[in-house]
Parts: C-alpha cells; sequence; structure tokens
C-alpha cells in the first residue's frame, strides 16, 4: 500500500484599473465592472493610469470538504504611486455584493486600523479565519474548519490609505471528499520502467492526508510524495515507479486519500500492459534413436496487441529452418506443427519457435532434441604437449556418441594401460617414461567405437647436473683475472643460453664461458645456468679470492675517555678481515717503526708518547696500513719560563713586556702574575705589558698557568729597570747633599742607604731591592781612588787569564753540562739568602753622600762556581738545582767570569757624559749550576744585584 498527495489548483494574476472621475480626489466611487468580474471599484479618487494598478496573486480556485481546512495563498503590490506601502485594514466577505455605493455580506475577517495604533497581523485569528500574511506584501488566509455553506465567493478587501481593494476568490466545498485523479502514461510495455500519478487538488497544513496505493502482486521500484502551497498551485501528489510485466495486463491500480487513517476516498484504473507474443514448444520425443520420427508444437498463448500475421518460425542452433502458418479454431488458441522424418545425428540441437505482433518479435523456450547412437572413431587431445616434467598432463578421449560412453580402454605405445577406464587420463607427475604415443576407444550400450588416430606425448626437462667449474691451478688473488666455464649433462631440448649470477659478475667470451677481470677482495660465489624451456642453476662456487688485509684501523682499548698523562693507554691494532687469516702487526709513530705485535701499551704514558701513530698487518698477500692516528695526551701545564721583550734590563719609561711561556694540553686558559713580593698582579694575559717602566719594577716576576687538568709555576725572572742618561743629565752643576737630606729621601720611599768605603758615593737600597744611586763632586781622594781601580781591572784580567785555562782543560770534562748551562743564560737567577739580612758591606761609619754609578771607575767581578757532579741534573734547565758549598781551596772546579769596564766621566761625578745607553749601566749576575737539590725558599729572600 502507498500514500502520496499531489495537488494542482489553477492560478489567477489579477490586475484592474480604476477609473476614477478627473474633477475630484475624493469622489464616491462608481462601478466600473459587474460584481461577478471580480473586479470591483474602490471608494478612492485617482487619476487613471499604468500607476494606479493593484495586484494580487491567487489560486483561481480552491477546493475542501466538510470538516477539512483552506488556507488561500495570497500575494499583493499595491499601485506604483500610492506613497504609503503599510496596509491599515483587511476584510474578508463571504458572498458579498456591492450595494449602495458599498460591499455588504458576511464579514468572516475583520482587521481594522484605529487611530495611529498598528497591530501585527501575522498569525491573526478571529473565529475560524487566520491572517497569515503581513501589512507589506503578503495576503495568506487560512480557514478551518470548513463548513459546506462556505462555497461560493470569498472577496478580500485591502485598504491602505486612501487606496482601497476588492479580490474576489472562488471556493468550492463538495458535500464529501472528492476521489484523486490518477494519471497512467500513453502507453506501459513490459521490461519498461513506467511513473503512475495520483493527485489531489488539495493541500492545507494543519489537515494532514496521505495517498496510498495498491497494486496486486508487482514490485514496486519506488514511491514519492510532494505537497504544493503556492499562489500557482496547491496540492498533494504521489508517484509510483515499477516495472509491468505482460502478467500485469488487466490487473487495476488504485490509489486511496487517507486522514488519520480514515478512507475519505479513492480511484482505480486498469493496466493496458503492451507485450510481444508468449509462445509455448513441444517435443515428442526428446530423445530419439537414428532413423526414428519427431513431431514439434509451437502454441500462441497470448499477445497484445494480437499478432500482425498468423505464420510462425522455427529455428534450430539459432538457424532459420522454415515458416509455418499458423492453425486458426475460432478463438481457440494459435498452433503450428513441425515433423521431422528419419531423424539423423545431425538433427540433434536446441529448437524454437517465434512470432511477432506490432510490439515486437516473441520467442519460446529453447528445447533440446537428442539423437542416440553409438561412439564414433576416437581421437586423443593431451594438454599439454610437449609436457615439463613435474607437471600434471591430462589426456582426453574424443569420441562423439548419445548416450555418452561409459566405458574406455587407453594404450600407450599400443599396449594397454591398466586399471584407467575413464574418459580422461591423468598423470601428476609426469616423468621421461611417460613420453610416447596415447590412443582410446569408447564404448555405449549402443556399440564401440573404433580408434582413429594416436597423439604423441613429448616431456621436457631442464638441463641436469649443471655445475661452474674455476680454470684456475693457483689460487686467486685480488686483482687476478679468473674464467669459469658452465657444464652440464643432459637436455631437453638442447640448451639455447646460459645465465651468469651474480649479474654482471664478467664478460662471457662465449656461451658458457665467462671472464671475470680483476678480481675484488669481496667477490660473493659465481653461479651459472643452463637455460632450453628453463633454467638449471648450479650450486655457487666460491672464488676463495686471497687478499691483505683490510680495513686497519687504530682502535683505543682503552682509557674510553679522553687520555692524561700518568695513565695506562692500551691501543690495539684491528682489521676487518684477511685472506689468509695469518697475519703480524706493526706499529709506527712519525714514521719510524716503535714495536711488533697487536697491542700498543702504554703504563704510564707521557706527553713524549704524543705523535701520529700508524699500524700495519700484512699476510702472504701483501701488507695494508691503518690511517694516521693521533695521539693527544692532556697534561697540566709545565716547563713554565717567562721571557721578557727586548731585554731583561730596559731604561726606565721605556716599555717591556713580559711572556709567560709553557708546555700544556689542552691550552692554558687562564694565566696569574706574581711579583718578587709574592704579590698577585691581577692580571689574567699570557703577555705583561708595563708602560712607562719605573724604577721601581725591577725585580723578580714570576707566572702561574692554568688549565683543566691543574696549575703550573714558573720559576722567577728578573727585570731590571736602570736610570738613563737622560735622567743624569738633569743635573747641570754640581751640588752637595746633607745626611739628613738623604735620610728624609729614603724615609720617604721607604729605603735603606749606606756607604762604601772609600769612596765618595752613597747607595740606597729601595724596598724593591734596586739600588739609587747618589754622587758628590769630585775631590782628589776620589781621583786616587778611581787610579786604584784601574790597577785592580788589570789585576782581574790576568785572573781570569789563569781561570780561563784551567776552564779549557775540563771542556770536556764538563761538556755534559754546556748544554743546560748555554739554556739558562738568558735567564736571571738569584742568590736566595738567610731569613737575617746579611749588613751591607759599606754600612758604617763612612764619609757621607750618595754613591753615583756613572761616575765610579771601580771594577766589580763576580765569580760563577760550577761544581763537579758525575751525574746529570734531574731537573730541568730552568728549574733549580740544590747548591752544595763551595770549595776553598784554588783546585775546586770554579770557574770566574769577570767584567770590566771603564766609565767615561764628565766633569762633574753629578753629571754624566754624553755616552751610549748600553755604557750607562754595567752589571752580572750570579748563576749557580750544577747537581743536587737546592734549599727551599725562605719566609724572606733579599736578592742581590751587583753593579759597578
Amino acid at each position: 500500500m502507498i500514500v502520496l498527495g499531489i495537488l494542482k489548483i489553477e492560478h489567477r494574476r489579477k490586475q484592474v484599473s480604476l477609473p476614477l472621475p478627473q474633477t475630484s480626489r475624493h469622489a464616491c466611487p462608481l462601478p466600473v465592472a459587474p460584481p461577478d468580474s471580480g473586479l470591483w471599484p474602490l471608494g478612492h479618487a485617482a487619476t487613471y493610469g499604468p500607476e494606479q494598478k493593484w495586484t494580487v496573486d491567487h489560486p483561481q480556485t480552491l477546493s475542501a470538504w466538510p470538516g477539512a481546512c483552506i488556507r488561500i495563498p495570497c500575494k499583493y503590490r499595491m499601485p506604483a504611486s500610492h506613497t504609503k506601502t503599510r496596509l491599515d485594514n483587511i476584510l474578508l466577505f463571504q458572498n458579498y455584493s456591492f450595494t449602495e455605493g458599498k460591499f455588504q455580506g458576511t464579514v468572516l475577517y475583520n482587521n481594522t486600523k484605529t487611530g495611529n495604533t498598528e497591530t501585527e497581523l501575522y498569525l491573526s485569528q478571529q473565529d475560524r479565519v487566520t491572517f497569515l500574511g503581513n501589512r507589506a506584501d503578503n495576503c495568506t488566509l487560512k480557514i478551518h474548519p470548513i463548513h459546506a455553506t462556505d462555497t461560493g465567493i470569498l472577496g478580500l478587501r485591502l485598504t491602505s490609505g486612501t487606496e482601497k481593494w476588492m479580490e474576489k476568490i472562488h471556493l468550492n466545498v463538495s458535500k464529501k471528499p472528492f476521489p484523486p485523479d490518477i494519471h497512467l502514461p500513453s502507453e506501459i510495455r513490459e521490461y519498461q520502467s513506467v511513473t503512475l500519478t495520483c493527485g489531489l487538488n488539495f493541500a492545507c497544513f494543519g489537515y494532514d492526508i496521505n495517498l496510498k496505493w495498491s497494486l496486486e502482486e508487482s514490485e514496486i521500484t519506488s514511491i514519492t510524495s510532494s505537497v504544493t502551497s503556492s499562489v500557482e498551485n496547491v496540492s498533494t501528489q504521489s508517484k509510483l515507479t515499477f516495472q509491468p510485466k505482460w502478467t500485469d495486463n488487466g490487473k487495476s491500480v488504485k490509489c486511496q486519500v487517507q486522514h488519520a487513517s480514515e478512507v475519505l476516498s479513492e480511484k482505480t484504473e486498469r493496466l493496458d500492459v503492451k507485450y510481444t507474443p508468449k509462445l509455448k514448444i513441444g517435443v515428442n520425443p526428446t530423445e530419439v534413436k537414428e532413423g526414428n520420427s519427431v513431431i514439434m508444437t509451437c502454441q500462441v498463448i497470448s499477445s497484445n496487441p494480437k499478432l500482425g500475421s498468423a505464420a510462425v518460425s522455427w529455428f534450430k542452433d539459432g538457424r532459420l529452418l522454415q515458416e509455418q502458418e499458423l492453425d486458426r479454431d475460432g478463438d481457440q488458441d494459435q498452433t503450428a506443427t513441425l515433423t521431422l522424418h528419419s531423424v539423423t545425428k545431425d538433427m540433434r540441437g536446441k529448437y524454437q519457435c517465434r512470432a511477432s505482433n506490432d510490439i515486437g518479435e516473441g520467442e519460446s523456450e529453447e528445447v533440446a532434441l537428442t539423437v542416440l547412437y553409438a561412439p564414433e572413431p576416437s581421437r586423443v587431445h593431451i594438454y599439454t604437449s610437449p609436457a615439463e616434467e613435474g607437471q600434471s598432463v591430462e589426456l582426453i578421449c574424443e569420441s562423439l556418441a548419445s548416450p555418452r560412453a561409459t566405458n574406455y580402454t587407453w594404450y600407450h605405445n599400443r599396449k594397454a594401460v591398466p586399471g584407467h577406464t575413464q574418459e580422461k587420463l591423468q598423470l601428476p607427475k609426469v616423468s621421461l617414461w611417460h613420453a610416447g604415443n596415447y590412443s582410446c576407444s569408447a564404448e555405449n550400450y549402443l556399440g564401440r567405437g573404433e580408434i582413429h588416430q594416436e597423439a604423441e606425448l613429448d616431456v621436457h626437462y631442464t638441463p641436469r647436473n649443471v655445475t661452474t667449474v674455476i680454470q684456475s691451478f693457483t689460487p686467486v688473488r685480488e686483482g687476478d683475472s679468473v674464467m669459469l666455464v658452465c657444464r652440464y649433462n643432459s637436455s631437453n631440448p638442447v640448451v639455447t643460453s646460459y645465465q651468469w649470477s651474480p649479474p654482471g659478475s664478467g664478460s662471457e667470451l662465449k656461451p658458457g664461458v665467462l671472464r671475470i677481470q680483476k678480481v675484488t677482495w669481496d667477490s660473493v660465489p659465481v653461479k651459472c645456468a643452463a637455460c632450453n624451456y628453463k633454467c638449471s642453476w648450479a650450486l655457487p662456487v666460491s672464488l676463495n679470492v686471497h687478499y691483505a688485509p683490510r680495513d686497519v684501523k687504530v682502535l683505543k682499548v682503552s682509557p674510553t675517555s679522553e687520555i692524561r698523562a700518568g695513565q695506562h693507554v692500551l691501543l690495539q691494532c684491528g682489521f676487518s678481515g684477511s685472506h689468509p687469516a695469518e697475519v703480524r702487526f706493526f706499529w709506527k709513530k712519525n714514521g719510524s717503526l716503535v714495536q711488533e705485535g697487536r697491542d700498543l701499551s702504554f703504563s704510564s704514558i707521557s706527553p713524549e708518547d704524543s705523535g701520529n701513530y700508524n699500524c700495519m698487518v700484512n699476510n702472504s698477500v701483501g701488507e695494508t696500513s691503518s690511517r694516521t692516528w693521533s695521539l693527544q695526551v692532556l697534561y697540566a701545564p709545565r716547563r713554565l719560563r717567562v721571557s721578557i721583550s727586548p731585554k731583561d734590563s730596559v731604561m726606565e719609561g721605556k716599555k717591556a713586556t713580559l711572556s709567560c711561556e709553557s708546555d700544556a694540553n689542552p691550552p692554558i686558559f687562564q694565566y696569574t702574575w706574581f711579583d718578587s713580593n709574592g704579590q698577585d698582579l691581577h692580571f689574567s694575559g699570557q703577555k705583561l705589558r708595563l708602560e712607562p717602566l719605573r724604577v721601581q719594577h725591577s725585580g723578580s716576576y714570576r707566572c702561574q698557568g692554568t688549565n683543566e687538568l691543574g696549575v703550573g709555576e714558573s720559576p722567577p725572572t728578573t727585570l731590571t729597570v736602570y736610570l738613563g742618561r737622560g735622567d743624569r743629565d738633569n743635573f747641570s752643576t754640581p751640588f752637595y747633599i746633607t745626611l739628613s737630606y738623604v735620610e728624609e729621601i729614603c724615609r720617604q720611599e721607604g729605603a735603606r742607604f749606606m756607604k762604601r768605603e772609600g769612596q765618595g758615593a752613597l747607595s740606597v737600597i729601595t724596598r724593591r731591592s734596586e739600588p739609587v744611586y747618589l754622587s758628590s763632586p769630585d775631590s782628589p781622594e776620589t781621583i786616587g781612588k778611581r787610579v786604584a781601580l784601574g790597577l785592580g781591572f788589570c789585576l782581574a784580567i790576568c785572573i781570569l787569564a789563569i781561570w780561563g785555562m784551567k776552564i779549557q782543560k775540563k771542556w770536556k770534562h764538563n761538556r755534559s753540562q754546556q748544554g743546560l748551562q748555554e739554556n739558562s743564560s738568558g735567564q736571571s737567577f738569584f742568590v736566595r739568602n738567610k731569613k737575617a739580612r746579611r749588613t751591607p758591606l759599606l754600612e758604617g761609619p763612612q764619609s757621607q753622600g750618595c754613591y753615583n754609578l756613572a761616575m765610579d771607575d771601580t771594577v766589580s767581578y763576580a765569580v760563577l762556581r760550577f761544581p763537579e757532579s758525575n751525574a746529570h741534573s734531574s731537573g730541568d734547565a730552568g728549574t733549580p738545582a740544590t747548591q752544595g758549598p763551595p770549595p776553598n781551596d784554588d783546585d775546586s772546579d770554579t770557574v770566574t767570569y769577570s767584567v770590566v769596564q771603564k766609565r767615561h766621566m764628565g766633569d762633574y761625578e753629578n753629571v754624566s757624559p754624553s755616552c751610549p745607553e748600553d755604557e750607562s749601566i754595567h752589571y752580572s749576575e750570579l748563576v749557580q749550576f750544577g747537581a743536587g737539590k737546592r734549599p727551599q725558599p725562605k719566609e724572606e729572600v733579599d736578592y742581590v744585584t751587583l753593579k759597578h
């Protein structure tokens, strides 16, 4: 059962012009159309023209029945010249009339604007009428319920200011629900999809209806429903789609209108389905022996429309046999008869009859006619031949017979194959002995057939016993050329090609012969295949290539992290492979052979062990060296020394650069500088720059270096700052100073002073142990002292000559110590005194004054003592060694160096003459070399510098 609604409503659109008097814009309206036209003049005086038109759209006629509802879709548009765009009054009349200049009738709805108040019209309900529109353009109404007396004309009056309009609406109310309309296509054909439409000119929201279909024993494809309610159409519609059969011809289709499961009305139509003729064929008998007769009949069961001609066509296996007229017997079924005499086996097959009408050609079912006869001469079909060894082969004995043969006899090379009586002979895994000629014979209950011909089974097999042979009498070495040959025993069919694996291994000189140029150490096993219809592969053969050790590299076994001085270090020589496996290991450091063996061990590694290492591995083929492996030993700073640039004695006012030289890995990241008193100079750079220099800068300096592994410290290095010539030139005239004056200067400088015996000079020793000399005017006594100084100078030269001869004799004996002395010649060494200061040599009651170095002709010398030692010093050249007590006799191993230079004096003792800068100060330093351990420094050390 199917429910669907269709509603169709005719639409009417009205446009009316109202001619009004020209004399007055407020004159009384005059009738311009009869009442039944639906067009009425309104009480509005206006000039006649297109701009004075009202347009109202709604369905022309609406249908319903008592108890239902009706919805009137409505749209309106006011005259274009009207300045007011909203409605004031809306009235709905029933069966109205226009009498005495106004409309009269039953008012179903009245919504009139009062004063300046404008009420909303939408969903405004009065009794049975609900206004669903608005004051702008919608005038839709709904009446529920509908009474039988509502049939007739409704009048819708619209008022906006001085513009008025009356619209006529036709309402048709039937006494009972009217039936729907069923629309059928002009022609319905079997097996062609067709759509039937059931429609009802009714639709009202709030009063739902359903359209239900009823069609006997038919497969319905789809049902669709729709409801339309607009100013053009109001309807409910349902569409039924199905594919009719010829048996649906004459059946009834029904559409019912239902509301709340109650059938209100219904409509029934009868189907007229067009189809081709329906035929039925009969064969008697369907099985016949060869030589007997057969009768066939063709009956026309039904046809719509009737047959176009009284002819039936007979077909065998789809080919036309003949045409035959139908036998007519009043209104009885029409039948055609076909008789086959003396049936032969060629008459077996499928038979069919056909007939036509205006729709097309109809055909009966096919009926098979079987002719019985003994088996015909047989033949054998082999699937497949030639057959590959190991495959499954099927042999079929073909022999036409009716009925089919029930017993078969198979022959192999004309010998019966026992145990096989079926139509098919199965060989699951064919082998070489299965090859040969096969035949068969078939038998049914009518007799046995003869052998027609034999079939040959050819068995193919792949090459057998395939091997790969290496043609070489000596072991194959890396880089050699190798020849390989592919061999086999037998094959069917013959071998046509060869293959080698891996592909591209070498070049094939001729079929089955492969040449490999420059065999690599990692050559993979090679195998060959001999191919006919299929390839047979030999087992892989290894070339067994001999090669030198490969991937040699240095492996650090321990420690696993960075290498530090003093640790145990183990290096190992590793390699990935060698053939033959017997190998030897060698180690080189910086290109020089170190040792033989796989492991290189350092029990306590030192920085001197750092360098570039290689390990070599060799066998009977050759030797392979590893990449250079750099051994980096990390150690704390050592061998620190302070170097002074430009030299260690610099004139006051100049500049000097002290550099801290060191040996450290990793590099030093922090430097610390100390003066002679051990005070931190708070400078962290590698180079300490002093500019401008002062006498107070004189003294010893040492540096300290720090890296991630520790701290190292240098020995002290002395910097001497002396007064330059410019400072002495500031004294233009002789002057005298008193002792009290000198004492005052010393107190200000925090120094002490002393007077040398027999000299007219006073030396002041400052806190930095650098003497400051003051001089007094020359005197006869001073001149005598200078003469004595000259004699002493000559005496010193003689002493030096004597000592030089002694030194020459012992030069070879002390040669091992010479390098140490030379390395230490550029450094300043200091004699450490005891904690208690010694009394100055010139201390005592002497003549007052200051000693001027530039005005003194004395000769100073230094004595360097070299103690004899049979062993080398254990410390570095810059490391102090233990000093023994010096010998007192002249035969001791002592060398004295004397430096004698006469000063060029001016007229005054306190004024130096113009002379080169290097002659301004002369001094010598006391250095001690030798074995042993030096004494530890005391808390206070006096540094003594000898000058003259």
